[in-house]
């Protein structure tokens, strides 16, 4: 919709029948009686998009997506990309719970290499020597069903980004998911780095601070884009 020559919006009936369903979710939605009674209402609310660009400082004045992407729910670079093409084969059986699947697959078979970044938001250097094995921005407190950042807000204009500084490994990460069952979001432990803002820019430096060579994929709404 986003690339219409003539401009035109129009107003999307969501229903919860993804693997994650992080929109809905974010949007009071958890079932499909809830989706319906939403839809025959014609009940409408905004929802903030936020255009991914790479190796661009600037929009291009026409929608090109060989080099554009828009992001409803999320964007990171690191491992996430690797996680959701793993976890496409088990997604029609595990639904949400194929991306645990996928993290447990690169642990055991790979283990967790930190990558590198530099961060900057808003033209103000944040950190050009983050390491992690992500980096990148929620627009919702959800990941799937999870709480993971409870202050972010998918309507107010600011995007959430940060990034973990701990030494990631499968204990860490149940550790993790016990939380969250807990009601206990990852957002509070002091390992997290988090901010907010409205333009989000990050330099990929490779994992261990190894030059990547060739395409850098990017994990977006749960899909990867390769560019």
């Amino acid at each position: 919709m986003l690339g219409r020559s003539d401009g035109g919006r129009l107003p999307l009936g969501l229903i919860p029948n993804g693997s994650g369903n992080t929109v809905c979710f974010s949007l009071g939605i958890y079932d499909l009686p809830t989706a319906l009674d939403y839809i025959e209402q014609g009940y409408c609310a905004s929802f903030d998009i936020y255009r991914v660009l790479p190796d661009r400082e600037t929009a291009p004045k026409k929608e090109d997506f060989s080099n554009c992407r828009y992001a409803l729910m999320s964007c990171f670079l690191g491992y996430p990309p690797e996680w959701a093409r793993a976890a496409v084969p088990f997604k029609p059986y595990l639904r949400d719970k194929a991306y645990i699947l996928a993290i447990v697959k690169t642990a055991v078979c790979e283990g967790f290499v930190k990558h590198q970044f530099e961060v900057e938001l808003d033209g103000k250097l944040i950190d050009s020597q983050a390491s992690s094995i992500y980096c990148g921005m929620n627009n919702t407190k959800y990941s799937g069903k999870d709480i993971m950042w409870p202050f972010s807000s998918p309507t107010d204009g600011l995007l959430t980004m940060g990034w973990n500084q701990s030494d990631f490994k499968i204990k860490n990460f149940c550790s993790i998911q016990n939380r969250q069952t807990a009601g206990i979001s990852e957002a509070y432990e002091n390992n997290e780095k988090i901010y907010r803002g409205k333009k989000l820019k990050i330099m990929y430096k490779g994992k261990n601070g190894e030059t990547p060579i060739g395409d850098v994929p990017i994990h977006i709404d749960g899909e990867v884009w390769e560019c």
